[in-house]
C-alpha cells in the first residue's frame, strides 16, 4: 500500500534523520531566539554531536512528510525502577509512580497548527506508558504561549510548578498517563 505523498509518518530518530532534525529545531526555535539566555538558546538548538547524545540517551521521534523531518519530540523516563517485588510479603509492594517526561518537542513553522504536534504527543505518551510512568510532564517556556495552549488541550494540567532555569521561566505541565 503506498502513502499519499502528503501523509505523515512517525517513527523513532534514525541516524539519516539528523539533518532534517537540526534543521526543525532551528526553524521552530529561531523566532524566540531574542526570548532566550544565550545558554538556553544553545540547548535548544543542538549541534550534530548533541542530536547523537540525545538520541542514544533518550527516546526520540521524528515526524516525517515526504522526505523531510516536520517535527521532532524527545523524552524520557524518570525515576528510579520500583524495588524488587521479591522483598516484600505477596501482595503487600506497590509500585511507585514513575515520572516520564518530555524534554523537547519542535514543529516547523508551517506545519504548527497542523496534526504534527498531536501524533508526536501521542508516540511519546505511548511509549512512556509502555514504560511504565504513571505520570508525564513536560516544562514550557513561559513565552511559547501556544504550547501553553496545546499542553492543556490535550490533558495536561499547569502543575504550579515555575522554574527558573537559565534566566527563563519554565511552567510545568503534567498529566497521568
Amino acid at each position: 500500500m503506498m502513502l499519499p505523498s502528503d501523509a505523515i509518518m512517525v517513527h523513532s530518530a534514525f541516524p539519516q534523520n539528523e539533518e532534517g532534525i537540526l534543521k526543525c529545531l532551528a526553524a521552530a526555535y529561531d523566532p524566540y531566539r531574542a526570548d532566550y539566555s544565550p545558554e538556553a538558546f544553545a540547548d535548544k538548538i543542538l549541534n550534530r554531536a548533541t542530536l547523537r547524545n540525545q538520541i542514544d540517551d533518550f527516546r526520540v521521534w521524528v515526524a516525517v512528510r515526504g522526505e523531510r523531518v516536520v517535527g521532532t519530540i524527545t523524552c524520557i523516563e524518570l525515576g528510579g525502577d520500583p524495588p524488587d517485588p521479591h522483598e516484600y510479603p505477596v501482595g503487600s509492594y506497590i509500585a511507585e509512580p514513575r515520572e516520564g517526561h518530555i524534554i523537547e518537542m519542535a514543529v516547523l513553522p508551517e506545519e504548527q497548527g497542523s496534526t504534527v504536534a498531536a501524533f508526536l504527543l501521542q508516540m511519546a505518551e505511548q511509549r512512556l506508558k509502555i514504560e511504565s510512568c504513571t505520570w508525564i510532564s513536560v516544562n514550557v517556556a513561559e513565552h511559547l504561549v501556544r504550547a501553553q495552549h496545546f499542553f492543556p488541550k490535550h490533558g495536561y494540567i499547569a502543575s504550579g510548578q515555575v522554574r527558573d532555569v537559565s534566566g527563563m521561566r519554565l511552567i510545568e505541565y503534567v498529566k497521568n498517563s
